[in-house]
């Protein structure tokens, strides 16, 4: 029977934190796991990324081949590996990097199995907190800066900083509804 694990993703450095919980399935890939976290956090897919997870030999990095790296130390690839085959207990850690430039690193952990409901659909997302940084605010510098201009109508960059984001984006906000409601991951 495939164990359903309850996971909860956070964005390091950002107070109050950003996080989602959500339910996946450990015989799935580290590539839907990625999808996953993409969906669930507000991500849009736009960057590289990597999982750097423990292993017997310290840890291995897991994600989308880079070319220029000597075999020796190239990412396994996302298409490949299981989720089980290195986070399978309560409390296992593993840290997920999205997009290289902004440097936006999250803490996995896996924190409960649950049990498999027959009318589910899964990957399923539970709940979270926050929304999610825009794609290209410049990491967790940008996104404090974002966020200081956004609260303060006088702030030399509050207008263009809301042209940017919409008038619809408050950094307070988890939308559960219009995450959950987005297509499927695939």
């Amino acid at each position: 029977m495939d164990k359903i694990a309850l996971f909860k993703v956070s964005i390091d450095g950002i107070e109050p934190l950003i996080w989602r919980r959500f339910a996946i399935p450990l015989s799935e890939t580290f590539e839907t796991f990625h999808k996953t976290i993409q969906k669930f956090m507000g991500w849009k897919n736009y960057h590289l990324f990597e999982f750097k997870v423990p292993s017997l030999s310290g840890y291995v990095k897991i994600g989308s081949p880079d070319p220029e790296e000597p075999p020796s130390i190239r990412n396994l690839p996302e298409k490949k590996v299981k989720i089980s085959d290195y986070m399978f207990k309560v409390n296992d850690r593993a840290k997920y990097i999205y997009d290289f430039g902004d440097n936006w690193e999250h803490t996995i952990q896996l924190e409960s199995f649950i049990n498999k409901e027959a009318d589910k659909k899964y990957p399923m997302l539970i709940d979270g907190a926050r929304a999610c940084p825009p794609e290209d605010c410049g990491g967790v510098w940008g996104y404090e800066n974002l966020v200081k201009a956004l609260s303060d109508p006088e702030h030399p960059e509050h207008k263009e900083i809301r042209e940017w984001v919409g008038e619809k984006f408050d950094p307070v906000k988890f939308d559960y509804i219009s995450i959950s409601l987005k297509k499927e991951i695939s």
